[in-house]
């Protein structure tokens, strides 16, 4: 099965829409002074300047190996670590993602007894198998680390019209016979970003 995401954050409409409203008649107002955009009530501190390409690197992400996506309007972080979430997608400085500051460069194993099992809600965007009844959690049942073990991740497309990051899960051969893959592409000079969530049948059953 396959789902893709598209996500497109309409920059124009959020500023026409900041002017619309009721109650007073709207009027002109001038200043010698330079305005800051402000988007979700948050002001960039630094101008916005789209790149001709898109870019990808990896770096440390509150001490977690991070991959990071960027093209000088949106930064895009996704952490392999954490179970293969989007951990932070930023239009300037502007933060879209909810990240818990208590689990920030943290790692778990995965549980080996009952006792052990506990969900750590990293935050960001994240996969999850359905129907979820199926897979047992969250948290994570024995024998299976879908969304709470480190993922592996690499760079597919350094730089160019879009750059593009990989995730993969850990096989889960036993309890829901899938193992997950995250593709991550950035476009650049947009706001577009390209989610495609994939499972892979690696158990000796049929799956759906």
């Amino acid at each position: 099965m396959r789902v893709e995401r598209w996500t497109a954050i309409l920059l124009g409409a959020v500023l026409a829409l900041a002017g619309c409203g009721g109650g007073a008649t709207p009027r002109a107002v001038h200043s010698s002074q330079p305005q800051e955009p402000h988007i979700g009530g948050a002001a960039f501190r630094q101008p916005l300047q789209p790149q001709t390409e898109a870019q990808a690197e990896e770096f440390d992400f509150h001490g977690w190996q991070a991959l990071r996506l960027s093209n000088g309007l949106v930064t895009v972080v996704a952490v392999p670590a954490a179970g293969g979430r989007i951990l932070s997608y930023q239009l300037g400085d502007h933060e879209y993602l909810w990240q818990n500051p208590d689990l920030l460069g943290k790692t778990f194993p995965p549980p080996q007894t009952e006792e052990e099992r506990a969900w750590h809600n990293f935050g960001g965007d994240k996969v999850w198998p359905a129907p979820q009844a199926d897979w047992g959690g969250p948290p994570d049942p024995l024998g299976t680390a879908l969304d709470g073990a480190e993922w592996s991740g690499e760079i597919v497309t350094a730089e160019g019209v879009y750059a593009e990051i990989q995730m993969v899960s850990p096989k889960d051969e036993q309890v829901v016979g899938l193992q997950a893959t995250r593709k991550v592409r950035l476009y650049a000079g947009s706001t577009r970003l390209q989610v495609t969530d994939s499972f892979k049948n690696v158990s000796d059953r049929p799956i759906e």
